[in-house]
């Protein structure tokens, strides 16, 4: 796997675990420190190596404050942990490195150089060692690589990261066998060593595992605001849809006689559309394309036609959103009532013009209804004209193709086809 699951959902649950597994991390890591110093003191050792195993044991320490402290009010009264607190705070959610960070990782690569060549030739404290140094190698790359920041969707993950994220284990395995294996070690010694430098392949399953448990949670979590929408899509259905229909079938007799009350009234019956559409997709957007799609939508069940509409998406000006929104729903009912069987929708942007192309299957226009007065192709008529656009239709082998262009309110601010 070469992404991670990054979602607002992921990045919640990992954070309200941060603390916790930070602590029982940290637990870890000193279990495999203490069971490396157990392990030197047993034999002869060099005098450095108390030098990386101070490292070690400084990295948990600071590693440990952050995970006691994090999200209290009141702040540590040691200065070391203080200053671990401030370095993690100022990292959390992103890529920026930290110092018990650091500290740790720098201990995790050195501490393998322990066993094979800072200790005796005593075989038992030296496979000690070898396992803690293992231990702990495995607990820290376990820890950079399940982070919170991997699951952040507003961090930018750089390809190179997710790709080093993928092969970690091999790589951390890698290194340690580098330091190792070159040592001496007795013929029946040397196959258990590459069986301990193995074992930390074991941190790629960890990762993989968590990827594909978080992966789930977006689903599930768009699936359960769903269904706590359910009880207000069933109310608007109930007490306010019948209702929003028999007066949408009253002023629709009289909508040449007050054609702006009546353009209002769709948009008030297309955003409780737009509602009961959000309890089917809660992806859906109510900017755009939501109040449309819930138009259409209606439209589609009134009738019982079929409409096909892939709308592009943002940045759309405002003004560009309400004239779609009146042009596409008034010409989709007009295709709606006159007896197409199946309705398709295709809106694009060529240089600073939109232009909007509904295909259906029913019958061409007769003389003298096309745009006659008053009607409601004759205001989307007039409306594009304000827009310096235009209104036309074609016979096609199938039915007719009705062409609404008009001019982009933002030219530099929308994207060009193609770009």
């Amino acid at each position: 796997m070469t992404k991670s699951p990054q979602s607002p959902a992921a990045y919640w649950i990992t954070s309200a675990r941060q603390s916790d597994y930070t602590i029982r991390a940290a637990v870890t890591r000193s279990c495999a420190a203490v069971a490396l110093v157990v392990a030197y003191a047993l034999t002869t050792s060099a005098w450095w190596g108390w030098i990386i195993l101070g490292l070690a044991f400084l990295g948990v320490y600071m590693s440990l404050a952050n995970g006691l402290y994090e999200g209290r009010e009141d702040p540590p009264g040691e200065w070391l942990a203080r200053v671990a607190l401030r370095s993690g705070k100022g990292t959390k959610g992103d890529f920026s490195a930290n110092a018990s960070g650091i500290i740790e990782t720098a201990s995790a690569l050195l501490l393998p150089l322990l066993p094979a060549w800072a200790m005796g030739d005593l075989w038992y404290p030296r496979l000690l060692a070898l396992v803690g140094a293992a231990g702990y190698l495995a607990s820290v790359t376990s820890a950079i690589f399940v982070d919170t920041t991997w699951f952040n969707p507003d961090a930018r993950l750089p390809g190179l990261a997710l790709r080093l994220r993928s092969a970690v284990a091999a790589g951390a395995a890698a290194i340690m066998a580098a330091e190792v294996m070159p040592a001496s070690w007795d013929s029946g010694q040397r196959g258990v060593v590459a069986l301990v430098c193995g074992a930390v392949l074991l941190v790629q399953w960890r990762i993989r595992e968590t990827d594909r448990l978080l992966t789930w949670v977006a689903p599930y979590s768009a699936a359960q605001r769903q269904e706590g929408r359910r009880d207000i899509t069933d109310a608007a259905h109930t007490t306010v849809g019948g209702q929003m229909t028999a007066l949408r079938r009253q002023l629709e007799r009289h909508k040449e006689q007050d054609p702006e009350l009546w353009y209002a009234l769709i948009q008030v019956d297309g955003a409780m559309r737009e509602t009961l559409y959000m309890d089917r997709d809660p992806t859906s957007r109510s900017d755009w394309p939501g109040l449309l799609l819930g138009q259409l939508d209606q439209v589609s069940g009134q009738y019982a036609v079929p409409i096909v509409f892939d709308p592009p998406q943002k940045p759309f000006a405002d003004q560009d959103k309400e004239t779609a929104r009146f042009v596409l729903h008034e010409l989709a009912l007009n295709a709606a009532k006159y007896g197409a069987a199946e309705i398709s929708i295709q809106l694009r942007l060529e240089g600073d013009l939109y232009i909007a192309d509904i295909h259906d299957d029913g019958p061409p226009f007769q003389p003298g209804s096309w745009q006659r007065p008053a009607g409601g192709l004759e205001r989307v008529a007039r409306h594009l004209a304000n827009r310096h656009g235009s209104l036309a239709w074609d016979s096609t082998s199938d039915g007719k193709v009705v062409t609404a262009t008009w001019r982009t309110a933002v030219r530099e601010e929308l994207p060009q086809e193609g770009s």
